[in-house]
């Protein structure tokens, strides 16, 4: 049953417009970047792309072709720009520049062959440009936003609906005398090759969605400046680590720390060292860190390490580990020159006979991080609740060191 390609063309041209004009104006509800502006914008060169293309039943075919042709590959080329932007965070290749122009060359050199000649080479040229972003989204973005694979997925399929449309082409030349030519081959081809990128469009919307969705639940969980968990979300972990310890009688420990003297560095430096000093001490810290324990900042210059499954001779080892990392840390400072820092620490362990609330828990660990304090700073100090004869062999081991 053929095609009528008109009606194909109009069909296509109002779905562009609209997706492109509710797109525009959401745009900022969105939460949109520059990728996403750059998607639009190519949008909107693929639907003048259709008005040019569309013009030569008023104007000359070369202005139709040549134009028309042209904002196509222009259109693709922002859709790169946008990609490269969303998956790698920097600009694509110089070179996909000449391909679009390539392809514009192209265009321009071949007005004066048959129509079907025309289209094979012309689609071979839009294949070009399309594959390095098939490549892009599989190598690089496959793994990141879900719904990158749908834009993957379609970008592919209008590869292959290019392809056919060559083939077609090749194979029925006769179906291709005029550019609206109804026939079967030339219809679905036509409708393939456009509706595709259509539904990359929509798959491109969704994934800058699903980004700002997790960016979202970062800054709800996470602290912006250190990228440790927020004093919530370290809190509602603790609350879980104890619910543990009570029902599977496993032993989880708390290790709260602050900086020593920071109100001097800030006072002395400006908060601008400050920031610097928190960024990169929990850096350093977060490095020394098993997968499985937590690292949160409790605010100012005070953080906490939830140790899960760990006793509290190993909380104090790791406690000593922190502490030495802290120890040989070497700040540069934004204004210049560099500044040594070094952490109190406090260590409370909840055993599996305990009832201790979180609240109670970090009473303990504050206790024992006042302990360090008074005790002339630069150290870990172990809870009071653990059995004497440990805590008395663990604390010899922190006042030696």
């Amino acid at each position: 049953m053929p095609l009528h390609v008109p009606t194909i063309f109009v069909a296509l041209f109002l779905s562009f417009a609209l997706f492109v004009t509710t797109l525009t104006f959401s745009r900022r509800l969105l939460g949109a970047g520059v990728e996403l502006r750059l998607w639009v914008r190519g949008t909107w060169l693929m639907l003048a792309s259709f008005v040019a293309l569309f013009s030569r039943v008023v104007l000359p075919e070369w202005f139709s072709v040549l134009v028309g042709n042209g904002l196509l590959f222009a259109s693709l080329y922002l859709m790169d720009r946008a990609l490269h932007r969303f998956v790698l965070q920097r600009e694509g290749p110089r070179w996909h520049l000449l391909l679009m122009l390539g392809g514009w060359a192209v265009t321009g050199l071949v007005l004066d062959l048959a129509l079907a000649v025309r289209t094979m080479l012309v689609s071979i040229m839009f294949v070009v440009q399309l594959l390095p972003l098939v490549w892009l989204l599989v190598r690089h973005g496959w793994h990141a936003e879900t719904s990158l694979r749908t834009v993957a997925v379609a970008i592919a399929l209008t590869v292959v609906a290019v392809l056919v449309r060559v083939a077609n082409a090749a194979l029925y030349p006769q179906d291709f005398a005029g550019y609206f030519q109804t026939s079967l081959g030339n219809g679905i081809t036509y409708l393939a090759s456009y509706l595709f990128p259509l539904g990359a469009g929509f798959g491109f919307v969704l994934a800058n969605l699903e980004r700002t969705a997790h960016r979202l639940d970062a800054l709800a969980t996470h602290d912006s400046m250190t990228g440790c968990l927020n004093r919530g979300a370290f809190d509602a972990m603790l609350g879980h680590a104890l619910q543990r310890v009570r029902r599977e009688g496993t032993p989880a420990s708390l290790i709260v720390m602050d900086l020593d003297n920071f109100k001097q560095i800030n006072d002395a430096q400006g908060h601008p060292a400050g920031d610097a000093v928190l960024s990169a001490c929990a850096h350093a810290l977060r490095g020394r860190l098993r997968a499985g324990d937590v690292f949160g900042r409790l605010g100012g210059d005070e953080f906490a390490v939830l140790l899960p499954d760990t006793d509290m001779a190993g909380a104090w080892r790791l406690a000593e580990d922190l502490r030495s990392t802290a120890e040989a840390l070497e700040v540069l400072l934004p204004a210049g020159g560099s500044l040594s820092v070094t952490l109190s620490m406090g260590v409370a362990t909840a055993q599996a006979e305990a009832t201790l609330s979180v609240q109670a828990l970090y009473v303990e660990a504050d206790r024992s991080l006042y302990a360090a304090k008074h005790a002339g700073r630069n150290r870990a100090h172990l809870g009071a609740h653990l059995a004497p004869v440990a805590q008395t062999g663990l604390a010899a081991r922190t006042r030696s060191a």
